[in-house]
């Protein structure tokens, strides 16, 4: 065989030649047809737990993407699991993933809500590429369909007169003189992605991501 399968598959494939499944055998679909039925409903059902699954750390709300995302080995259900929840996601030396849906409290984010995320001076994202911050649910407003906010060079962010960077998070308009750093949020429920793409510097215990915070 001029591309033989990975040693480490050996027990997978043994275990689909079992049911005639391999280079060379044929497939009795109708004699197979409800084990492969009731074994697709099972499929479905773990595989949408294991979507669910948190996989990797957790940070001022912020949950990070597994450091094994592109790199599965034998764990072929975790990589089904991510190709359904996050698909396309690549490794962690091309971009970093993370996904927040509560505010500092612990209450889901809404739209009918105001939030601040401010990053310290020291404590931007340092990405070799670019960075962006942008609601998973993100409406059509004045012109920015993407909802999103990203570094400095792209979209003129204004940071403070201390070097931190607060970004406003809201369904209606901060007021003019924020408007740079605001990021329109839904009219009902969502969910904020970070994302760092070229990163040269993940957030740690010692440079984390900030909370984001609700205004009241």
């Amino acid at each position: 065989m001029s591309n033989p399968p990975s040693a480490a598959d050996a027990p997978a494939l043994a275990r689909f030649e079992s049911l005639s499944v391999g280079p060379g055998k044929t497939l009795d679909t109708v004699a197979l047809e409800p084990v492969l039925g009731a074994g697709a409903e099972l499929a479905h059902r773990r595989l949408a737990a294991e979507a669910k699954r948190v996989r990797g750390p957790r940070i001022n709300g912020w949950t990070f993407q597994s450091p094994d995302v592109g790199r599965y080995g034998t764990d072929y259900l975790g990589r089904a699991a991510i190709a359904v929840a996050h698909p396309g996601a690549t490794l962690p030396d091309d971009a970093v993933y993370l996904h927040a849906t509560t505010d500092s409290n612990g209450a889901p984010l809404r739209g009918d809500s105001k939030y601040v995320i401010r990053f310290p001076k020291g404590a931007i994202p340092l990405a070799k590429a670019f960075w962006s911050v942008r609601c998973t649910t993100p409406p059509i407003v004045r012109g920015k369909s993407d909802a999103s906010l990203r570094d400095r060079d792209r979209d003129g962010l204004t940071f403070d007169t201390e070097g931190s960077l607060s970004l406003h998070l809201q369904h209606d308009s901060p007021g003019h003189d924020k408007e740079s750093n605001w990021l329109p949020a839904p009219a009902d429920d969502f969910n904020l992605i970070m994302r760092l793409y070229g990163r040269w510097r993940r957030f740690s215990m010692d440079v984390q991501p900030p909370a984001v915070e609700p205004v009241h």
